[in-house]
């Protein structure tokens, strides 16, 4: 299934674009459905900051009410780190049926929520790698990688009063 890009998801709900967040979004990959993320997608140590997002079953990014404004890209977190060993935590994370079952230092926090809230309902998507996509932009080291999703976050928040799910603390 093909993925409609960033800007054809814009343009096609006929939303404003968030001029500041945009233009920190400028130079990433293209959106990649969770499952189709391997270990070669990207380079083996490359400090990355990705933005994971849902999708439907038609891969149109799911809106997600915020504080302020919905969010019409479906953003559930922004982070940063080595990109092959976070997306691979994230992906291995998809299969956990329980709470229980999540380890801190093997799988993406990210999940935690997804119990806590109950994606599947509130959100409406399945648990599966093809409701999650992601892009990344590759940084130069870990300290670019942070100063780049702090600044993401900080825009993001900006927009929308809040931050994305995935990004509030459990502990």
């Amino acid at each position: 299934m093909k993925t409609p890009s960033y800007l054809a998801v814009i343009k096609h709900r006929a939303i404003k674009p968030m001029s500041d967040f945009n233009k920190e979004l400028s130079g990433f990959s293209k959106w990649v459905a969770l499952s189709n993320v391997n270990k070669h997608s990207i380079p083996k140590g490359q400090q990355v900051v990705y933005v994971v997002r849902a999708v439907n079953e038609k891969g149109v990014p799911v809106s997600i009410n915020r504080a302020r404004k919905v969010d019409d890209l479906g953003i559930l977190n922004i982070g940063s780190g080595n990109g092959p060993t976070r997306l691979h935590k994230l992906k291995k994370s998809i299969p956990i049926n329980d709470v229980k079952d999540w380890k801190r230092a093997t799988h993406h926090q990210l999940i935690l929520w997804w119990f806590h809230f109950d994606f599947e309902s509130v959100l409406g998507i399945k648990k599966t790698t093809e409701s999650i996509e992601v892009f990344w932009q590759e940084q130069t080291d870990d300290k670019s990688a942070r100063e780049k999703e702090k600044t993401l976050l900080w825009r993001y928040k900006r927009h929308f009063t809040d931050l994305p799910i995935g990004n509030l603390k459990s502990w």
